[in-house]
């Protein structure tokens, strides 16, 4: 026979974990044995079943071999791991006992018999209590298995795999031995028992999460194996419900102890420690904890570090921490430590404690730059300790005051997208679902381990919430030690109060002065020019599943150590660990299945002792059988609609109750329609898919719409009411179909591909379904002259940029505002004006003659022109209410109105409002400005005297200690500059006339921000999202292998050439926008920083591969770690290159010419 026996195999997939797999398995004749554990060949045999399981995430194979009965409901006797001092022995029983009996009789052989002999196989290890011991007449049908165990015992040896050394094998202990006396079913025990963990529900959080959420786009098959895992699934509900039963009876089978650990997070403001440093007032008192765990921040924020990881400064800095400790230095062993360029977590343990932490795995999550580098992000480390899960995470958030928007959000993508490898599921199965979640409503990206898939999370760093208070009143009240009236305006704590960021977290009192801004060496806040106001930046939080599981002995702040311009904070935390005694939770849990069959069966006997007892009654068997099964009922109903309309990225809930009203255990799943490989499309989520419910109880089941790139490329273009879908729910012998339906939804501009998005002359919600269909009817048509060159929506936000963004050096390098960026992409798809009273919300108005775009040169005097006469850059002031002509300008709302790049009129077409502040005229009518140069440039020095002499504003400032690359790039420039005659040149770049452009009217009055530039960040955060989103992207797939090959100018020039022409034209007018803000910068080190830093984002968002193509051969050739720097490499050719004015020209993208 082969390895692997199909009957045998059915069984084995009912016990084996989501990360095993099976290498061999059969039938088998279990030897009696007598008391004292020797074969009796005269005892009755009994039909066993015997699996060869391997570990599927080891490098080299580690087997377990299991004996278990009951294949139906499979009940494990015996576990024996291969280690290199496994035994394998074949003996054989004396053929002429008389005691000889037949095979599972309980005759013995008659004398006179043809008696045989048997063979004695006996599989064993000194590690394994139960060795396993067979008796076969023949061992030839075994013959492929013995070999198969053979070889695996020759690679334990030959790698030294040993029970003492524990470097193998831990993943056997998820499999446990069924209790001898079991006589409920233990499908369920197995699924539970092969878990360690406790995973009790200790609170609401816990109840909740012991319910796994599934989401929509769950693929099922119909073969054996989605079956299996399908099983699987039903398995684990029903074990999860046992669990819920054994939280109050956990201090049965558990005992729990209290231990230390000494946290501390330092921004160490990219210092390397001098001999003179003393770190002993900082970490010199420990308090024998046993854990240590150090974070830090500006750890190194080198150009080299962003790409390139050395070990260099870590193990200085080990050194110096070590030093600190003193005589307690030989008490502890670095267990792990996870960088991510100016993020470093090390994590130290108490060598006679390292024995109980196991299972470390580490991630990190950059969050800086667009998430593109890591000069901000967060790292993280998660372990086992004994059978308490903990992760540690430390974070650096966005600096300035007036960041506080994107700090949240910088928090919201840590939480969803930071994931553990350790926890990936195979077969799409949990690796590990009995570990608790502390934040089951936060959306999972993956079924991976995310931070709060853990018993206690520890979340520290430089978090960068400020105080909102005057600099001189945070000194007064410092001085004054009033504390409490500090944290009154203290952003993390206004933050928490509203759940918009760190919801439950607990933090200790804070009595400690703020820990930001120092005059480095000093404890003097800081008293350079920008005096920045003192804050705590640097904290210490928790969350735990236990209302008591972490407390704080001791949080303070070091201000001995002056190192940099913060000061270390630490917290010396006590965490409650557990430690999981199986055999008493087997025994425990053995009673809760007992206590539940019982219940099950009393249900079905008083339906029967009412039959008996009324004879007259007419019970057919039938009935009967429909009474015992079980039933569920929805609430309110079968349907569920969703009144709102559905928009991009904007998702909504709606929630329907499950209950059970039958009279037995249901258990209830969502399950596939016909036909169909999904349980529900894949712009629906459900949570949870499955659950089991006891006669009476009630399950909520969340269902959530969500459009993002991946399905609204189809919804844009197709009925606004499609949005709709017949699900199944699945109980025994019986189906329920529930209806979701969303009532309307709204198109985007975004995950529109750019040969429909370049037919739009005006948002896209303005065209009918009917003419948006015979747009995407006509993708290969020929485009009219009078369409735009380049999407629309992209020239509207280039031109915004072009406007307001040219001397914003964090542009594109900083996100900006969710709800700005929502309230961007609404615009855009309305068609309507941009919302300036909310992207700038001080605003000064300025007469300033011409538009600031065309003073720069960024766009040429006839970018307008019809005839020869100049006109305005294109803005118009205009109100909101229609017919309102006479409203004064303090009343009327400033809209962003055209865009000179989308080639489209000056009013959007069809906007219900009327033109207020600037009146159309004729291109005779505009009157040419005849001031003399000396009159403007005595106006224009005049000006820039007033913007130097106002005074800067606090949230503005750069924290020159977050800032991440290149110190000689400032954060921001108080004032605008002029172009500086010695710079390079700018872009002049004359775009083609448009007839429909001749009313528009110059511009008298340009809008200037004061207060903030999130709004520009925002616009530019908005831009790189919708290039990201493009299904195609600028650089179509299909030419991607060549740009990424393309080291040559040439050939990045000549792959231009060849991109469909909407590509192209959209690449190039991109780039000379980019060309133009790198010109900004004077010095020719800032012009280096800025390009690069440039070059880094949009290799990004211009290129990427198919993630749904095969991969490419030629791709294999170029190491993976190359692949970033020649995508940077092939932007820098186009930002750089000569001769980009002809590539231009070449390719007719709306341009006449362009001028270097």
């Amino acid at each position: 026979m082969g390895l692997v026996d199909p009957a045998t195999e059915s069984a084995v997939n009912k016990i084996i974990e989501p990360t095993d797999r099976i290498r061999a398995c059969t039938t088998v004749n279990e030897a009696a044995r007598d008391a004292k554990g020797n074969v009796n060949p005269a005892g009755k045999r009994s039909r066993g079943y015997l699996a060869v399981i391997v570990n599927s995430r080891s490098e080299v194979d580690q087997a377990l071999l299991v004996l278990f009965h009951r294949p139906a409901t499979p009940s494990i006797t015996a576990l024996v791991p291969l280690y290199s001092d496994f035994q394998l022995s074949i003996s054989q029983t004396n053929a002429s006992s008389s005691s000889m009996i037949a095979l599972d009789s309980s005759t013995p052989v008659k004398p006179g018999d043809s008696l045989r002999a048997r063979f004695i196989i006996t599989l064993s290890s000194p590690s394994s209590d139960t060795p396993i011991v067979l008796l076969e007449d023949e061992i030839s049908y075994l013959s492929e298995i013995i070999a198969e165990i053979k070889r695996l015992h020759a690679l334990a040896i030959q790698h030294s795999f040993t029970y003492e050394s524990n470097t193998s094998h831990e993943w056997v202990d998820n499999y446990v031995l069924t209790p001898a006396n079991s006589t409920a079913p233990s499908l369920d025990s197995q699924t539970l028992a092969k878990f360690d963990s406790l995973a009790e529900a200790y609170s609401e959080r816990g109840r909740q999460a012991s319910l796994l959420p599934v989401t929509g786009a769950a693929t099922w098959g119909n073969d054996d194996e989605s079956e299996r895992v399908r099983e699987e699934l039903v398995r684990e509900q029903r074990a999860r419900w046992i669990v819920e039963q054994l939280k109050e009876r956990e201090d049965e089978f558990t005992l729990k102890e209290n231990i230390k650990v000494f946290c501390s997070t330092y921004n160490i403001n990219d210092k390397m420690p001098k001999p003179e440093d003393d770190l002993s007032p900082w970490i010199g008192d420990v308090g024998n904890a046993e854990l240590l765990v150090i974070g830090f921040q500006e750890f190194d924020l080198s150009t080299e570090a962003l790409w390139r990881y050395t070990p260099t400064r870590e193990d200085a800095w080990r050194t110096e921490l070590m030093k600190g400790l003193g005589e307690q230095a030989k008490d502890y062993v670095k267990i792990c430590s996870r960088q991510l360029v100016g993020v470093l977590l090390i994590i130290f343990a108490r060598k006679d404690c390292s024995q109980y932490v196991s299972k470390i795995s580490a991630s990190h999550l950059a969050t800086g730059i667009m998430g593109l580098v890591a000069n901000k992000g967060a790292v993280s480390i998660r372990l086992k300790y004994k059978d308490t899960w903990l992760t540690i995470v430390n974070s650096h958030l966005a600096a300035f005051a007036g960041q506080v928007l994107a700090r949240n959000q910088m928090v919201k993508d840590t939480e969803k997208f930071l994931v553990f490898t350790e926890g990936t599921t195979v077969k799409g199965l949990p690796v590990d679902p009995w570990v608790p979640n502390l934040r089951p409503e936060v959306e999972k990206t993956s079924a991976s381990a995310t931070v709060f898939d853990s018993h206690h999370l520890v979340w520290m760093g430089d978090l960068n919430y400020r105080v909102e208070l005057p600099r001189a009143d945070v000194l007064r009240m410092t001085e004054a030690k009033e504390w409490d009236m500090l944290l009154r305006f203290d952003q993390l704590k206004i933050q928490q109060t509203h759940k918009l960021a760190f919801a439950e977290f607990v933090e200790a009192p804070i009595t400690f002065p703020p820990t930001f801004k120092f005059d480095i060496g000093t404890s003097t806040y800081d008293t350079s020019e920008k005096q920045r106001t003192p804050s705590w930046t640097d904290r210490i939080m928790w969350l735990s599943i236990k209302d008591e599981g972490v407390k704080c002995l001791e949080y303070k702040s070091c201000p001995e150590v002056k190192m940099s311009d913060h000061k270390p904070v630490t917290a010396m935390l006590q965490v409650e660990v557990s430690t999981v005694v199986k055999e008493k939770r087997m025994r425990v849990q053995h009673e809760v299945m007992t206590e539940r069959e019982f219940k099950s069966q009393a249900a079905s006997s008083r339906l029967k002792l009412h039959c008996t007892e009324t004879p007259n009654l007419i019970v057919t068997v039938d009935q009967y059988d429909n009474d015992a099964l079980p039933d569920v009922k929805l609430i309110p109903g079968p349907s569920i609609q969703f009144d709102r309309a559905i928009r991009y990225l904007i998702p909504q809930t709606q929630t329907v109750e499950i209950e059970n009203v039958g009279s037995v255990v249901a258990q209830w799943f969502f399950t596939l329609k016909p036909g169909a490989t999904t349980i529900a499309p894949p712009w629906l989520s459900i949570s949870p898919s499955s659950g089991l419910l006891l006669p009476g109880e009630r399950a909520t089941v969340s269902f959530t719409i969500r459009v993002d790139n991946l399905t609204a490329p189809a919804l844009n273009f197709g009925p606004r009411d499609e949005l709709n879908d017949l699900l199944i729910l699945s109980i025994e012998k019986k189906d329920l179909f529930l209806s979701v339906a969303a009532r309307e939804y709204f198109p985007t501009c975004f995950a529109c591909p750019l040969e429909r998005l370049a037919r739009f002359s005006e948002g896209i919600r303005t065209y009918s379904t009917a003419q948006l269909k015979a747009i995407a009817a006509h993708d290969s048509a020929p485009f009219a002259e009078d369409r735009a060159k380049i999407p629309r929506p992209a020239g509207r936000m280039l031109d915004f940029l072009a406007e307001y963004a040219l001397h914003v050096d964090e542009i594109f390098l900083v996100p900006g505002d969710p709800e700005l960026v929502r309230e961007i992409r609404e615009s855009l798809d309305e068609g309507d004006g941009f919302p300036l009273e909310k992207l700038f919300p001080m605003l000064e108005t300025v007469v300033s003659g011409t538009a600031s775009m065309m003073d720069a040169g960024m766009i040429p005097d006839n970018i307008h022109s019809t005839g020869g006469q100049e006109l305005g850059n294109g803005l118009a002031l205009q109100e909101i209410e229609e017919g309102d002509e006479e409203a004064s300008e303090e009343t009327s709302t400033l809209r962003f109105n055209t865009s000179p790049f989308a080639n489209s009129t000056a009013l959007d077409p069809g906007t219900p409002r009327t033109l207020a502040l600037v009146q159309d005229v004729g291109p005779e009518e505009v009157v040419a400005d005849d001031r003399s140069s000396e009159e403007e440039e005595e106006e224009e020095k005049g000006e820039a005297d007033d913007e130097v002499q106002e005074p800067v504003e606090t949230d503005m400032e750069a924290d020159i200690g977050a800032l991440s690359l290149s110190p000689s790039i400032p954060s921001r420039l108080p004032a605008p500059k002029k172009p500086n005659a010695t710079a390079p040149p700018i872009v002049h770049a004359k775009i083609k006339d448009d007839p429909r452009r001749a009313s528009v009217a110059p511009l008298s009055q340009t809008l200037r921000a004061k207060a903030s530039d999130l709004g520009v960040l925002s616009m530019g955060d908005c831009f790189l999202r919708w290039c990201e989103a493009l299904p195609d992207p600028i650089v179509p797939f299909g030419l991607y292998e060549d740009a990424v090959k393309a080291e040559r100018r040439e050939d990045a020039y000549a792959l231009v050439e060849r991109m469909p022409m909407i590509h192209s034209s959209t690449l190039l007018y991109i780039i000379a926008f980019l060309r133009v803000l790198v010109q900004q910068s004077t010095e020719e080190s800032e012009r280096e920083a800025r390009l690069d830093r440039l070059a880094v984002v949009f290799s990004t968002v211009l290129l990427r591969p198919d993630a749904t193509a095969p991969s490419s051969p030629a791709l294999s050739t170029i190491p993976l770690e190359a692949i970033p720097r020649r995508r940077k490499q092939f932007v820098l050719s186009l930002l750089q290159g000569e001769g980009f004015e002809s590539l231009m020209g070449t390719k007719k993208a709306g341009f006449d010419d362009v001028r270097l």
